[in-house]
Parts: C-alpha cells; sequence; structure tokens
C-alpha cells in the first residue's frame, strides 16, 4: 500500500483550509512522534464531474491502509463522499484492518448526531462508522491551530496520533507477516459475518478447536479462510500456515509438508516416519511462535503465542477425527482450520472439539458488490443496472462460483453487454426459479452445475480456440494440481506456433492466452518456479471442470495418454534429483487417483509407475500408499491375472527391494513373469520389464551371473518389438543401461562401454538430450572410460554429464558437485592438477552450502577435501599454505598421512593406489 490514510473530507469544510491545516498538523506530529513519515492520499482538486473523478479516488482508497473520515453536515450530504466511505467499507477485510480501518473526526457539529433515531434515518454507512473509535476536534473548524492552547483539544489530538501510529505499524508490520498462504483475491468482498464466526471459532474459542468450513466446490471456503487469515494475522505472531490436503489420508504427512517453508532438514528417521516428522514440523513452529510473540511483550497489548494451520480441501473424513487429530488438539498456541466438501455426519462432528461453519451461498449485498467491484471504476453506471444485478444474483441463488463468473464477464464486456441484457439471456436460458430448487431439493448440486454452465457459456463465448482447447485439457486433470506445462506441450500439438518462444519485446503467443485465462479466474496460480518465474501448477474449480467438458464434448483421451507417457519418464531411476521431478512426481500421482477406476487401467498403470519416482524422492510411505491402493484397484477391475497386475507387481517389488525385503521382493516380481508369459502377446515387452526388474534385484544382491542371464532374457524378447514403440524402445535402452552398468561392475569394460554408448541415442531420442538420466548415463559412460585409461573420451562424457547437471538442477546440487568431483579426479591423473583445484574447491562449497546431516555427504566431503589437498599440493601449494586455506579448516578433511601417502604415490604414477587411499 504506497498510502498509510486516505483522509476522506467535504470540499465544503475546507473553503478556509481547516482540513488542510489539519492534515499538515497531523503529518507534522506524527514525524515527532514516530521518526517516520506518514504517507497521505488526499485530493484537493476541484471535482469537475463524477466520472472524471472516480478513477482517481478508487486508486486511492485501494491504495491506502486506513480512512480518516472528516465527519460535518456537509460530509453527510454529499453524494461523493457517500460513495468514497461505501468503496472503501467494501475492502476493509481485505487490509487485514479488521474493523479498524476507520478513524471519524467530527469537524463540525452535526444537528441531531446524538439524538435517538438518527441512525435509522441517516444513511447505511453511518450506523457502521458509530461504531467505531472517535476524535472530537470541533474546536478546529472555528479556531484552527490555536485551538492547540487548549489541553483538551492537545489530548485529543495525541490521542489519535497514537491511535494512527498503532494501526500503522501494525499494518506495515503484516506486509511480512510470516506464513506461507497464496495471494488473496483483490476483488474480495463483504463475508464479514462468516469472517467474525470464523475468528470466534477458530481464534478467540476453545483452544485446540477444529473449525470446518463445509460445503460444495466453489462457494469461497478457501477464499474465506485465506482472508481471515490475512485479516487477522496480527492475531498470530507464529505465522499462518496453508497446507493443501487433496488425496491425503495421513494428517501427519500433510504436516511434514511445511518443511520446506520452515527450512527444515529431517534425519533419517524422520525420513521414514511421518508421524515424528509432523513431531518436528510442530515443534519447530512452536519454538518459533513463542519467540515472534516475546519479541513483541513489550507492545500495549502484545498478542498471545499463537499460529494458524489452514488444511485446505479436506476430502478423507480421518484427518478431522481421533486419533489423527490428536496430533493438532491440546495445543493452546495452535489454531486449526479445515476447509472440507464433508459435511459433520461424514467425519464424525464432535461439537467438543469441532464447530463447523457452513458456506452455502454468497449473501445478497455481498454478490452484488463482487459485480460491481468488477465494473469499471468500480460502480454502476446507474439505479437501473444495479437494479439487474440484484435481479442476476437471485436468479443464480448467490451461487459464488456463478456470481463471480457472471462478475468477470460483464467487466470484460462493459460497454458492450449490459448488466440488464446478460439478465435477458440468463432468463432465456431456462434458469429461472431454478435458485428455489437448488436450495430446496437434494439435488442442489444437479441445479448449480447448470447455473455455472449457463454463466459459463458467454465467458467461453469470448475465448480463442486455443484457450477453449487449452480449458478442455485443463479440465481432465485433478482440479487442485493442473500441471501448466503439460497443457502447454498437449496444445503444441493441435496449436504448434504455442511451442514458439517470442523474440524479446514481442508477446509471446502461449503466455498472452494463460494471462487472459488466469484473468477470467477460470485458471488460478496455485505454484510458481521462482527461479525461472514459470507457472507449475495451476487449479480450476471442479464444477467449472465439469461445466466445460458438457459444453466442449472433450475427450480425455489424448490427456490421459500424455500423462501415462510422463509417469513412465519421471519413474526412470536416476531422474530424481530435479525440482521438475518432484512437481511432476506429485501431479502424476494426484491423476492417478482420479483415474483409479477407469475401466482402461490407466489410473492404475500411471500410479503403478509412479511409485518408483516417490520411492526416488524418498516419499516411501507415498509410494507403499499407492502401490497398496493401485493393487486393490487392479484386482477388482482386472482380476488377478491381467498384464496390468504385474506392472503393479513389478513396482511393489521395486519397494520392496529399496525396503532391502529381497525374498518378498524376488516372489512378487516372480508372479508378475509367471502373468506376462501367458497374457503378454500383444504387448511382449511388458515380460522384457519383468525380466529387468528380476535382473536388478538379482544385481542389487549380488547374484551377478544370474543377472546377467535376466538382462539378456529381456534383450532377446525385446528383438521381436517394433522398433515404432516408444514405451518398447525406451525399455529395451534401459535393458543396455542396466546390462552395461553390470559388464562394469564384472570388469568386462569393454563390453560396458559398447552397452553404454548404443543405449545413449535412444534415451536423448526418448527423453530429450537434458534429461537427467541422460546425464547419468553419460557419466556412467565416463567411468568406464577413465578405467580403460581412454581420458580424452572420458573428459568429454564427464563435462557432457556436467553440463546436464547445471542446465536441469543449477550451480548449487549435490549431483553437480559430485561430476565436478569426478573431473577433478580425472584431471589430477592427466597431471592436469591446477585446473582440478578451482573444480574442487567449487565442489566443496557447494557441499558446505548444502546443510546436510552427517552421513554419506559427509564422507563425500571428507573425499573431496583430501583430493583438494592432493591437486593443489600438485600444483605447488605449500603445506602450510593448505592448512590455512578456510576451505580446509573445519571442513573434516582427512589426516595428513592420507593426504602424503596419496600424494607420494600419484608422484610415482600409481593411480589406482593413490585413488584407493583417498575413497578409504
Amino acid at each position: 500500500m504506497p498510502y498509510d490514510i486516505f483522509i476522506s473530507y467535504s470540499r465544503l469544510d475546507n473553503q478556509n483550509q481547516r482540513v488542510t491545516e489539519l492534515k499538515e498538523r497531523i503529518e507534522a506530529d506524527y514525524r515527532t512522534f514516530t521518526g517516520e513519515e506518514l504517507h497521505c492520499f488526499y485530493d484537493i482538486e476541484k471535482i469537475h464531474g463524477m466520472d472524471d473523478w472516480r478513477h482517481r479516488i478508487l486508486s486511492g482508497l485501494r491504495e491506502s491502509n486506513l480512512l480518516l473520515l472528516v465527519l460535518s453536515p456537509a460530509y453527510l450530504a454529499s453524494k461523493y463522499c457517500e460513495w468514497e466511505i461505501n468503496e472503501y467499507l467494501k475492502y476493509e477485510y481485505s487490509r487485514a484492518a479488521a474493523g479498524q480501518g476507520v478513524a471519524p473526526i467530527y469537524f463540525v457539529e452535526v444537528p441531531g448526531l446524538d439524538t435517538p433515531g438518527f441512525e435509522q434515518k441517516a444513511a447505511a454507512w453511518v450506523a457502521r462508522v458509530r461504531r467505531r473509535n472517535h476524535f472530537d476536534l470541533r474546536p478546529w473548524q472555528d479556531e484552527g491551530a490555536t485551538a492547540l492552547r487548549r489541553q483538551d483539544v492537545r489530548n485529543r489530538l495525541d490521542d489519535l496520533e497514537r491511535t494512527l501510529q498503532a494501526r500503522i505499524s501494525k499494518l506495515r508490520r503484516l506486509a511480512a507477516a510470516p506464513g506461507n498462504l497464496p495471494s488473496h483475491n483483490p476483488h474480495f468482498v463483504g463475508r464479514e459475518t462468516e469472517m467474525q464466526r470464523l475468528h470466534e471459532s477458530a481464534g478467540l474459542g476453545r483452544f485446540g478447536v477444529l473449525t470446518a468450513l463445509q460445503g460444495m466446490g466453489g462457494l469461497g471456503k478457501t477464499a474465506i479462510a485465506i482472508q481471515y487469515a490475512y485479516a487477522y494475522a496480527d492475531f498470530y505472531p507464529g505465522g499462518r500456515w496453508h497446507i493443501g490436503c487433496t488425496c491425503e489420508k495421513s494428517l501427519a504427512s500433510v504436516i511434514r509438508k511445511l518443511d520446506v517453508d520452515l527450512c527444515i532438514s529431517f534425519s533419517e528417521e524422520e525420513k521414514r516416519d511421518d508421524d515424528r516428522a509432523a513431531r518436528r514440523i510442530l515443534a519447530e513452529l512452536e519454538s518459533r511462535t513463542w519467540n515472534a510473540a516475546g519479541a513483541r511483550s513489550g507492545e500495549k497489548d502484545p498478542p498471545a503465542p499463537r499460529a494458524l494451520l489452514l488444511l485446505d480441501n479436506v476430502d478423507f473424513p480421518d484427518l478431522l477425527r481421533p486419533p489423527q487429530s490428536d496430533l493438532v488438539t491440546g495445543r493452546h498456541w495452535l489454531h486449526v482450520i479445515a476447509t472440507t466438501r464433508l459435511g459433520g455426519d461424514d467425519f464424525g462432528h464432535d461439537p467438543e472439539r469441532q464447530t463447523l461453519l457452513a458456506i452455502d451461498e454468497l449473501p445478497s449485498e455481498d454478490a452484488v458488490r463482487l459485480i460491481e467491484s468488477h465494473q469499471p471504476q468500480g460502480r454502476f453506471t446507474g439505479s437501473e443496472e444495479e437494479a439487474a444485478a440484484c435481479d442476476i444474483v437471485n436468479l443464480l441463488g448467490g451461487f459464488t462460483l456463478a456470481v463471480e463468473v457472471a462478475a468477470i464477464y460483464l467487466g470484460e464486456r462493459y460497454g458492450q453487454v449490459t448488466c440488464k441484457a446478460f439478465l435477458e439471456r440468463l432468463r432465456t436460458g431456462g434458469l429461472a426459479g431454478l435458485e428455489e430448487v437448488a436450495r430446496s431439493t437434494k439435488r442442489a448440486l444437479h441445479h448449480r452445475q447448470k447455473l455455472v454452465g449457463a454463466t459459463l457459456a458467454p465467458t467461453l463465448d469470448l475465448l480463442a480456440p486455443e484457450e477453449i482447447f487449452i480449458l478442455s485439457c485443463a479440465a481432465c486433470l485433478p482440479p487442485d494440481r493442473i500441471p501448466i506445462p503439460w497443457l502447454r506441450a498437449l496444445a503444441v500439438e493441435v496449436y504448434p506456433q504455442l511451442g514458439e518462444d517470442a523474440p524479446v519485446c514481442f508477446e509471446d503467443p502461449w503466455m498472452s492466452h494463460i494471462n487472459h485465462l488466469l484473468g477470467t479466474r477460470l485458471l488460478q496460480v496455485v505454484e510458481i518456479d521462482q527461479k525461472q518465474g514459470l507457472i507449475l501448477i495451476g487449479k480450476m474449480h471442479r464444477l467449472v471442470q465439469q461445466a466445460i467438458l458438457l459444453q466442449t464434448g472433450f475427450e480425455n483421451s489424448g490427456v490421459v495418454s500424455f500423462v501415462r507417457s510422463r509417469a513412465m519418464i519421471v519413474s526412470l531411476p536416476g531422474s530424481w534429483g530435479g525440482s521438475q521431478t518432484h512437481w511432476e512426481a506429485l501431479a502424476v500421482t494426484a491423476a492417478a487417483h482420479l483415474w483409479l477406476d477407469r475401466p482402461d487401467g490407466a489410473g492404475v498403470e500411471i500410479g503403478a509407475a509412479v511409485s518408483r519416482a516417490l520411492l526416488g524422492l524418498e516419499c516411501v510411505q507415498a509410494a507403499e500408499q499407492i502401490i497398496e491402493t493401485v493393487a486393490i484397484h487392479c484386482r477388482k477391475i482386472f482380476g488377478p491375472d491381467h498384464p496390468l497386475t504385474a506392472t503393479c507387481l513389478d513396482s511393489y517389488s521395486d519397494l520392496l527391494r529399496e525396503m532391502g525385503r529381497f525374498d518378498e521382493a524376488e516372489r512378487a516380481v516372480m508372479e508378475a513373469i509367471a502373468i506376462d508369459r501367458v497374457k503378454s502377446a500383444a504387448s511382449p515387452w511388458l515380460l522384457a520389464r519383468d525380466y529387468n526388474y528380476l535382473g536388478l534385484l538379482q544385481h542389487v544382491r549380488g547374484s551377478l551371473a544370474e543377472a546377467e542371464t535376466s538382462y539378456l532374457n529381456g534383450l532377446r524378447i525385446m528383438e521381436e518389438v517394433p522398433e515404432n514403440n516408444s514405451e518398447a524402445a525406451l525399455q529395451k535402452a534401459l535393458l543396455r543401461h542396466d546390462l552395461a552398468d553390470l559388464y562394469r561392475e564384472q570388469g568386462r569394460l569393454d563390453q560396458s562401454i559398447k552397452g553404454l554408448q548404443e543405449s545413449i541415442p535412444a534415451f536423448e531420442a526418448l527423453l530429450g538430450k537434458q534429461h537427467l538420466y541422460v546425464a547419468t548415463v553419460y557419466n556412467n559412460l565416463a567411468v568406464a572410460y577413465h578405467q580403460v585409461k581412454l581420458f580424452d573420451d572420458a573428459e568429454q562424457a564427464y563435462r557432457k554429464s556436467l553440463d546436464i547437471y547445471i542446465t536441469t538442477l543449477g550451480n548449487n546440487h549435490l549431483r553437480v558437485a559430485n561430476s565436478l568431483h569426478h573431473l577433478s579426479i580425472l584431471l589430477m591423473d592427466t597431471r592436469r592438477s591446477r585446473e582440478a583445484v578451482p573444480l574442487l574447491r567449487r565442489a566443496i562449497g557447494i557441499m558446505k552450502g548444502l546443510h546436510r546431516l552427517p552421513g554419506r555427504d559427509d564422507k563425500l566431503l571428507k573425499r573431496m577435501t583430501a583430493d583438494f589437498t592432493t591437486a593443489s599440493i600438485w600444483s605447488g601449494s605449500t603445506r602450510s599454505q593448505l592448512l590455512n586455506d578456510e576451505v580446509i579448516v573445519g571442513s573434516g578433511g582427512v589426516g595428513l598421512t592420507v593426504v602424503e601417502y596419496a600424494y607420494a604415490a600419484l608422484r610415482a604414477g600409481q593411480y589406482g593406489a593413490a585413488l584407493k587411499g583417498l575413497f578409504e
């Protein structure tokens, strides 16, 4: 907010410059009192007409934290002043002012102000303002600054300064309030009754209460909860923390999601145990809450230690009832709000623990204000348009989503479509009377879908064909997790021009369409990649999705096929280091849950595949959960002997292998082989995939000869599979790579190099040249080259791998450090230690900056430190310089004896002995 205060006054009261003098006095006193400048919006220009003035004033009102109201008879009589105060009151809660945004000054005697019945005769806003703390400065109008000679006037002015300072300090402080809330809707209006009830329930009621906002999708539950968190931010010094709960069954796994926002690194035990991880999160949050409250203990009215947890879109009832809810109840410092479409009967409503606040409709007054807020300059052109807006609201039954879509449409078509014309269009569409049926029958959802569809139709008429296609694809995906990059990839297949980046200073066609859809709020932003400035995840109301699919008749088979291909790619081992894998794995998981009951088994297949990515991302419990769910649905839909059941068994064996349960893993994969030998005649590559899983398991167990046999069995099957099948081609490349990795371990380096060389073109063609798995294959090839002393080829492959890691993961990732380390060893082996030193220094800097727990990464750091020392000695650095080097001191490096041994071995050309010493 660029302005602290908007001064609202009647120009008639400033004819003798008394308002201007008061404003200057307040600014000077505030500067003396606080040492800070007070930024006021103060309009002194003559009003030539309502329209040319309204836009400037409206901007000032929306960009000011507080309203200083100079009340007088002239003010009460002015339609301009009445418009100002009503506009400010619309958005008071959006400023987190929570009923304290107006400071009324009685500037001139108002006849009858204190007489009974005055508020009933005056404008409606007067009653709302009279309840506020007011300041009587009436002597100022007659005497001006000389009135300060009177002690009572000085005291009143000081009281005003203290009040302004307290409120402005609070609002400035809220700009930096802790938490991870999504941005709130700037057009949010009204809902003050619900906000106050919510505060009484979650904030001022019994500690540990679980407050549920219940109702169907699209009714503004999340918007109200987020706006409450903004409006009462000062009440929660420990912050306001938002967690999405769609498809989540474990409250502990929900709470552990805050690790990134709180910058917490879990121990190995906490990574494996959701309950421990959640308790670690809550302990950290409690500590921060008490510290934040303690830092404000010197204030006049210091806040108690409180933090707010917002559980958004709970759709499994167990999250809101014991024993899961015991994790958060009873913590006096923690308040919890849950938004859900479940009713009290669904989760066993307990009045002692829960307060249910039903959000069914937008009140008529608030709905009309919402439509008005989207009009240019935030005002209806006349009473006829306002009356038509009221009729639109009544026709739509106050359904929030329908009203919002109508408001946006009327705002976009201002000057072309009036509220009156839009009302007639709705009536012609057969909506008259449906609002009563929707409110009074159990088929309310069905009728409200009709309301959304009819309201959405004119907005869809405005969209380009590309935008209709994008929305249709989005409508097929999980509503709360729609990957925007997926939408672009799907759209490019039909509209190739959307895949071309625009030249600098030219409008990008893809972003132009996405920004338009975001402007209509048919799509909304959920997650952004801050480094690249890209929108990753969006969301769409479920009813909007259904209405779009109903109106467009769009088939989702192409979307499902695309997601199936993405599931295969993110499931590749070695693909799990990048941020892309994390958000995409979660998106694939959500899609799998959405499609589990599809008769073609797409949800089952996708869920089985993505479980491998979840394992790679150390989400073991999530992987186990989806595998178990997928297995149940697969057997229910297809029976125990279907190829998709074999797919589930392969994924389950992967999970068991990761957990070290090798015997169970082998039984699962052998069962999959038995199924596919009989059932996979049309897709023989599935049987090859089974042998690949068996080979991996045998490889890990150390049965190298048996693993080789399994890999070769898979490759023999693949010789009969057509090359035009991308899934089969990918499986063939994986078999070649895994067999080559086995050969390298056996010392059969020529065969290993040949296999890796043959697999790389296939991986690059199928995955892209910048994929993480491609980097992994190049790294493995470089190691093999290195071992047979093909140093030039090894260096080229190492650098190729390093370039991909940096491009994909950034400059400060563990894999980048590891790749720099490998390249440095090669440089030392070829007597180029001067080149190795800066690379090792950079690798050590990355490792030290990761702030990881001791363990495998700490051992890697020690190895790097030892190699850095050796490379520096080789380069001519003195021992004293090494011991004083900031990279060595305190880094946990190895002893000087090992360094001397390695140095001697290297000088003697005994590279193997030197490397062995360093790595031990």
